[in-house]
């Protein structure tokens, strides 16, 4: 599973039980995804099935299977018996090469796909591959086991471009799990068109799935392969993954607010409490730090689902944009970043920038000045507010909300006041053009820096091809 929940179970859900099923709430598929089932049920269904398997030979390599013994199943194999033996007519059958597999007998799959085992092998989870991702899901194969059955898979020839018996691809079904080695395996192999596939009823891509689980690992890795293309897909609530990431990461908030109580409250052993605190921050960081992920790689965040027509249409509108959910994540934040001065390493460089400088002094280092003050405030600033600014930073469109009615929208959470004058001061200075963008003002920034050095002009006599000199000059100069 992902760092994101096995640090949520560990630190948070255990002192507050019963909780676990709604993490995620409503339509963000939170059982699906955070309420992992045991596989007991599932052996016992194998233990069934195997009393009414046909076949002597069948009979023999199930109990091989059941027994883990290796030596025996080598025996019975040197003997010629066929191990892909399939009896479709039987459609509560299950193959001794699944049974392997929900029983987490790694070893015991090895020796079959040795033995000519197709890795492509049907199973009731749709292929063998299938059956190993669904076992990790379980907890019946361990992550390094899983990994290491996936490689061999992936090697032998898996067709990781079929989909399970859910419809479901295998590359969702490594994005459902959160192991970012099986992930990366899958990515190498199938087809680009993989990363758009959208499965069930609720449409979710891979994309989708890791944003809504919280893994940046995964979320990183599934945007450097063709982020433009799977960026900003839909689901069948018209939520992006931005959308959907924020929307995460408002739900979780209310079980990060009661860790900070619990902490202050009912912990008094000091390093307890460092410790708890910096597992908790790197969650928070790590969710801000997919919202920055999904921007920097063109996520649109003026992609929400109502048509601007009317002021009421508006306004319902609004209630469903990225910057909504992102105001109402400072409004409601009371963490205080899960800690008492400024922001740990665990941000990257440009969230650290943003979450205690404002738009204007942003906006200030494109005009050389680089001494101004931060923003002062008594209370450690929300994490939160980077996540503000970066959104406008990406090109939210303010034309069609006043502050006003973010105001009213706001008004039962609290709005920060400070922080909307800020945002509608700056977008009000550029009435006739679009704000600049974080892009456009990372460049006035590099190009100021490179015009204070001093030996760019030697780059001529760098020992460089002409050709390469002049891509150096065209696109760093």
């Amino acid at each position: 599973m992902g760092c994101v929940f096995s640090v949520f179970q560990e630190v948070v859900l255990t002192r507050f039980p019963g909780k676990e099923g709604s993490m995620l709430g409503g339509k963000t598929r939170s059982k699906e995804v955070l309420v992992q089932t045991t596989p007991t049920n599932t052996i016992n269904t194998v233990a069934k099935d195997s009393q009414r398997t046909p076949g002597h030979e069948i009979t023999s390599l199930e109990e091989a299977v059941e027994s883990q013994n290796t030596d025996l199943l080598q025996k019975i194999i040197s003997q010629g018996v066929d191990v892909q033996v399939l009896h479709t007519q039987d459609k509560h059958y299950i193959s001794p090469v699944e049974k392997a597999c929900i029983l987490g007998y790694t070893d015991i799959v090895k020796i079959f796909l040795d033995n000519g085992c197709s890795p492509n092998l049907p199973t009731s989870c749709g292929r063998l591959i299938h059956s190993v991702l669904e076992a990790m899901k379980t907890n019946a194969i361990t992550a390094a086991d899983g990994r290491q059955l996936v490689s061999l898979l992936c090697r032998s020839g898996c067709d990781v471009n079929i989909k399970n018996k859910q419809t479901a691809t295998t590359l969702l079904q490594a994005a459902e799990l959160g192991d970012r080695a099986i992930l990366e395996m899958i990515l190498s192999i199938c087809r680009e068109v993989q990363l758009t596939k959208q499965c069930g009823g609720s449409l979710f891509s891979p994309l989708h799935m890791s944003c809504m689980r919280g893994d940046l690992d995964c979320v990183q890795l599934l945007l450097k392969h063709s982020a433009g293309k799977h960026v900003n897909l839909c689901d069948a609530n018209r939520n992006t993954a931005l959308l959907l990431a924020l929307k995460s990461m408002l739900h979780n908030l209310k079980y990060l607010n009661a860790a900070r109580i619990d902490i202050d409250h009912n912990m008094t052993n000091q390093k307890d409490k460092d410790s708890v605190r910096f597992k908790l921050l790197k969650l928070q960081y790590n969710s801000i730090g997919i919202v920055e992920a999904l921007l920097l790689a063109g996520a649109d965040p003026n992609c929400i689902g109502y048509l601007r027509t009317s002021s009421y249409a508006r306004q319902a509108e609004f209630l469903e944009s990225s910057l909504y959910f992102a105001l109402q994540l400072c409004a409601l934040d009371r963490t205080g970043g899960f800690q008492d001065s400024q922001p740990c390493d665990e941000y990257t460089q440009t969230m650290k920038l943003l979450s205690l400088e404002s738009l204007q002094g942003v906006e200030r280092w494109t005009g050389g000045v680089t001494n101004f003050p931060m923003v002062k405030d008594e209370a450690v600033p929300s994490p939160y507010t980077g996540v503000v600014r970066l959104i406008v930073l990406s090109g939210f469109d303010l034309d069609f909300v006043s502050q006003a009615e973010i105001v009213v929208a706001l008004k039962p959470h609290h709005a920060d006041t400070l922080l909307l004058d800020e945002i509608y001061e700056f977008w009000n200075k550029y009435k006739l053009q679009k704000p600049p963008k974080l892009m456009h003002l990372s460049k006035q920034v590099i190009r100021i820096h490179l015009s204070h050095l001093q030996g760019l002009h030697r780059i001529d006599e760098l020992p460089l091809p002409y050709r390469v000199k002049e891509y150096l000059k065209l696109n760093y100069l």
